[in-house]
């Protein structure tokens, strides 16, 4: 198999560049009496701060997915052919620069020079891949708010990172789960349910994402999936499993989007910031509450998933999910590949 190592690109779009690390902007030295000196600021957007395209309107939406194709294109003249789906997309908060990248996760921040209120140059702060952000550690690539919800209100969340001590065969490979978990309050359920299907009956939404990325030398990443399902033991206490995304056999899209489950005008809306691929992942053995997604490829990229849940459960019952990560490297052509999965003791 042949493979393309796609290098480091940073390009800035609808602004024009006058620096690249800073911007200094300053009047004209020499004014007639009737001139005023232009007015010139410099405001610093930090990287936890900016947004990715998923977070964006419709119209900024649009100017995103245009700069990522302009980027592609751009790459491709010069002989450098990248992935689109790979190109990451980033804007400040109001929208007046936009960022494309294939290694967004070395993005620092972004300072916007204006004079008159007009942009006048932008500095984009970097670091090399694989070093440590300055000042502050690197959020995780368009995630760093976490899922939105409405209606619901978030009851728990937690992280956990498959280290050697979990699994031998991690080496120096990354692999990391996160979850979170909602509950559409009592004194909201009328709101959006009827009195039939609020009888004997609590609503919960769980969320789960997955990463990893092949950072072994020579290593590629083949396999990501994740899965949950009720505690082992629990499933009792549960009626339905009313939703779930991903669903059917694969999903593409030309950028990040989001995926989302709910009832009726309510639910959670979680980023999705890899969009190859995916296939959503139902039920599996006797479990019909369990839930999931898998990636296949090939890559030394980082890849993230996601996956959500909407469950009706016994009336006053707090549900407990177990949660499942497995991932696939392949090591080269003289060794066999690795598996590295971890999961909940109540799997």
């Amino acid at each position: 198999m042949t493979r393309t190592t796609l290098k480091k690109s940073v390009a800035v779009a609808f602004a024009t560049v006058f620096a690249v690390s800073g911007v200094a902007v300053t009047g004209t030295p020499a004014l007639a009496s009737d001139q005023r000196p232009a007015e010139g600021t410099v405001t610093r957007h930090d990287r936890s701060t900016l947004r990715p395209v998923s977070q964006a309107g419709s119209a900024v939406r649009r100017q995103m997915t245009a700069t990522r194709d302009a980027f592609v294109q751009n790459n491709a003249r010069r002989g450098a052919l990248l992935d689109a789906s790979q190109v990451a997309l980033l804007t400040d908060p109001a929208a007046r620069v936009i960022v494309a990248s294939t290694d967004v996760e070395a993005i620092d921040g972004i300072d916007i020079g204006t004079v008159d209120g007009r942009v006048a140059g932008v500095g984009l702060r970097t670091h090399e891949s694989g070093a440590a952000a300055s000042g502050a550690s690197v959020p995780v690539i368009g995630f760093a708010a976490g899922p939105s919800a409405v209606g619901f209100k978030q009851d728990k969340s937690g992280n956990h990172l498959v280290k050697s001590a979990d699994d031998s065969d991690i080496s120096s490979n990354f692999l990391q789960s996160w979850w979170w978990k909602f509950t559409l309050e009592e004194s909201r359920e009328s709101t959006y349910l009827t009195a039939a299907e609020r009888s004997g009956s609590d609503f919960w939404i769980y969320a789960r994402r997955g990463e990893a990325q092949a950072k072994a030398s020579g290593h590629y990443l083949v396999d990501l999936t994740i899965r949950s399902r009720p505690w082992g033991g629990t499933r009792g206490n549960f009626k339905e499993m009313v939703d779930n995304a991903p669903s059917g056999t694969s999903t593409s899209c030309s950028d990040n989007g989001a995926i989302g489950v709910g009832f009726a005008q309510a639910g959670v809306t979680i980023p999705r910031t890899t969009c190859s691929s995916i296939s959503g992942l139902g039920t599996v053995g006797d479990s019909a509450y369990e839930f999931g997604a898998d990636w296949g490829g090939d890559t030394r990229n980082q890849i993230g998933i996601e996956a959500l849940g909407s469950f009706k459960v016994k009336e006053g019952y707090v549900p407990s999910f177990a949660d499942y990560i497995w991932a696939t490297f392949d090591p080269g052509v003289f060794s066999s590949n690795k598996d590295v999965r971890w999961n909940d003791t109540g799997w």
